[in-house]
């Protein structure tokens, strides 16, 4: 199985067209993915959480996560660690900087809008109820031609935590037939099982990020390491020529608001 192709500078618009993806670099970026994970470890660790008990320094995000995944009981901590990460503004320093709206403007998209929260993903080790089948991100999203999906690992990664896989060159079938997944999480699945043989993993070093077109058939592998895998998932959509504007996202109430509602209620009553 060949490694996904690196791409260089002046070939990235030619090569992300006929292939849908293109790895780059962000340490050349204001804000970088390095910088990033070291500032969201920061954060955690200065916010006195009791339940993090946290005695060390940690470079990396993925770091951390896995330091408190080994102390915790049934993913206590780490999947309330999930749910606090997007609110952090240092997330949305990274997302809003030129270089990532210039690497945006690169492959297409013009006036870029969220297509969802961003995302900070923690793959526990051994961990398949999360496991995500084949797809393109285009079924949640449903939006502009050339919405993408940037990608990046928050701490080193190796074949052991399981790679992304992709499917070169799938984008062009446009959006293809899903149906509803009998198990697991993720709620759909391709009607027509994509040919594997075409896939390749992709091997990231740490401060490279994937660029890829929402239509790129892609899966992630499962992590069989002692560590847990952090990624950031970030998806655009393109407003520029829309018929009208619109949202593909909408904010809930958390579980920790739901609960303390529920309590307040009662002893309103």
């Amino acid at each position: 199985m060949k490694a996904a192709a690196r791409e260089t500078a002046s070939a990235l618009p030619r090569n992300f067209v006929e292939n849908g993806y293109a790895i780059i670099d962000t340490n050349a970026f204001d804000l970088s993915i390095p910088a990033l994970s070291r500032g969201l470890a920061e954060w955690l660790a200065s916010c006195e959480f009791g339940n993090l008990k946290l005695n060390k320094k940690f470079e990396t995000l993925a770091e951390l996560v896995s330091h408190v995944h080994d102390g915790e009981t049934d993913n206590a901590v780490t999947a309330r660690i999930y749910q606090v990460l997007p609110t952090v503004p240092l997330v949305y320093e990274f997302l809003a900087q030129s270089s990532l709206l210039e690497t945006l403007n690169a492959y297409g998209i013009v006036k870029p809008s969220l297509g969802t929260v961003p995302l900070i993903r923690i793959d526990r080790p051994g961990d398949t109820k999360y496991a995500t089948p084949w797809h393109q991100d285009k079924w949640f999203s449903l939006s502009s031609d050339h919405s993408v999906v940037m990608w990046a690992p928050m701490g080193e990664l190796d074949a052991s935590m399981g790679y992304l896989q992709i499917i070169p060159g799938s984008h062009k079938q446009g959006i293809v037939d899903f149906k509803k997944r009998e198990t697991g999480r993720e709620p759909y699945e391709p009607v027509i099982p994509p040919d594997e043989s075409k896939s390749v993993p992709v091997a990231m070093k740490y401060g490279e990020m994937i660029v890829f077109h929402q239509d790129l058939l892609h899966r992630s592998n499962i992590n069989q390491s002692p560590r847990c895998r952090v990624s950031l998932q970030l998806r655009f959509n393109d407003m520029f020529r829309q018929p009208f504007p619109h949202t593909t996202f909408t904010a809930n109430h958390s579980e920790h608001v739901l609960t303390r509602q529920a309590g307040f209620l009662k002893n309103a009553g």
